[in-house]
Formats: C-alpha cells, structure tokens, sequence
C-alpha cells in the first residue's frame, strides 16, 4: 500500500472518530492511544484535528478535541516518546485555544475547563518554558475588555461633549435674552422696592428705598387730610342745620 493510499485510510479514520468523540474519559482514552501509536503520522493528521474542531457544531466535543491532544501530549512527554505531536500542535494550538475560548463565550463551565488546562501546560511547561498557554486567553480576554471599555469611554464622552454643549447653549442664550430684555417699567412710585432689588446696588438702592418711604408717607398724609375733610364738612353741615352757624370757626373744628 502507497504512502499516500495509507495517509488517506488513517485520516479517515482520525476524522470519523474525531466527530464521536466525547468528554468521557473512555473516549478521550481510546482515542489518544490510537493517536500515540500512529505519532508518525501526527504532520498528516493535525490539521485533520484543527479541522475538525473548527468544523465542529457540539461546544461538547470541541472542548473534548481539546482534552484528546492534552492527554496525547502528556501521555506521550512521559513514555518519552510521541514528540511529533508535541511539534505538529506547537504551530495550531494557541490559534485552536483562542477559538475554542471565543466560541464558548457563553459556556462558563467549558471555559472553566480550558482555563484549568492552560494552567496545568503552563506549569508543566508542556510546550516549553518560552510558551506561556495561559496568556492565550488572558490576551482573549484583555482586548475584549479593552475594546468594550473603549466603547464605554467613547459614548461617556459624547454624552459628556452633548451635555457641555447643551448647557453652553443654553447659558449662551440666556444671556442674550437677559442682555436684550428691557427692564419691566414700574407700575408706580411704590414698585420702587422691586426696582431696588432687580436694578439697584449699595447707596443707589439706600436712596431709592427712601423715596419710598417718603412717597408713603405722602400718601398716608394725603389720605388723612381727605378723611378729615369729609368729617369736617359733615360737621359743618350738621352745625348749620343745628341753627349753629355763627360759632366761632375755630370751635367748629375741635
């Protein structure tokens, strides 16, 4: 059988069992011996891996492709044997992490797992001391952070911008209609006290509250004379009538 002929059978096969592969440990057992006993052929059947897990429609068995190569590479660094594996992932795994993360934004519990992976490669450094896994979906996480922050700092900033603006408008117009509105005229001399407080300061307004003053009492003599006169011309009517008008007249004012 040709090389080529074979690299066909096995992926095939890899593919077929890829797509049934689940979270059980029988599953990810079974399958990562298979994939141990043919690491020769693990530069032909990565990216039948990568594929898949791309392809793959189930959140379940996405995070499960993930669990087959964590226990192929492992299982293979302590029977010192299946370095191909480590070599062919090396080049996809941080790219197929990332998707996995972004894929199962959604799934906190299949999140928990990667993350708890990422620690576990890093602390073993299973990759190397140079690659840090658990950065792969901090950096996920940073720049959609980073990226929602920027929204959130660009909206506070046009609302901030639309309201400065606004409030400039509007003191901007209320100074005009302030300097082009005439003062109300004054009813009479007593709106004096409303002149004072909207128009008048220090001695203008003293001096303004005087002639009020005076003005009111103006108006109060003036009322009394008036009162005054009338009950004095009806005393003097009564008098007359009375047969008394050759009195004195300074008696008829007493």
């Amino acid at each position: 059988m040709s090389s080529k002929k074979e690299d066909e059978i096995h992926s095939a096969n890899f593919l077929a069992q890829l797509k049934k592969l689940d979270c059980s440990q029988a599953s990810i057992e079974q399958l990562s011996f298979w994939c141990q006993f043919h690491a020769k052929k693990a530069s032909v059947l990565t990216p039948i891996w990568t594929e898949s897990l791309r392809n793959s429609s189930n959140n379940q068995n996405v995070l499960a492709h993930v669990y087959l190569a964590s226990d192929v590479i492992q299982n293979s660094r302590k029977k010192n044997k299946g370095e191909e594996w480590m070599k062919s992932w090396k080049s996809v795994m941080e790219n197929s992490v990332k998707f996995v993360w972004e894929k199962c934004k959604n799934e906190a519990k299949i999140r928990a797992s990667v993350k708890r992976m990422m620690d576990v490669w890093e602390e073993r450094r299973v990759f190397g001391s140079r690659v840090k896994p658990k950065t792969w979906i901090a950096s996920s996480d940073d720049d959609a952070e980073e990226e929602d922050m920027q929204k959130t700092n660009k909206r506070k900033n046009e609302m901030d911008t639309g309201v400065a603006a606004s409030k400039k408008s509007t003191t901007s117009v209320s100074k005009k209609q302030k300097a082009d509105t005439p003062p109300p005229p004054l009813r009479q001399s007593h709106d004096i006290k409303e002149m004072k407080a909207n128009y008048l300061e220090g001695e203008d307004a003293l001096l303004a509250e005087a002639l009020h003053e005076m003005e009111k009492c103006e108006r109060d003599l003036a009322e009394a004379e008036k009162v005054y006169e009338e009950d004095v011309s009806g005393d003097l009517l009564n008098l007359l009538d009375a047969g008394k008008a050759n009195e004195p007249m300074e008696n008829l004012y007493k």
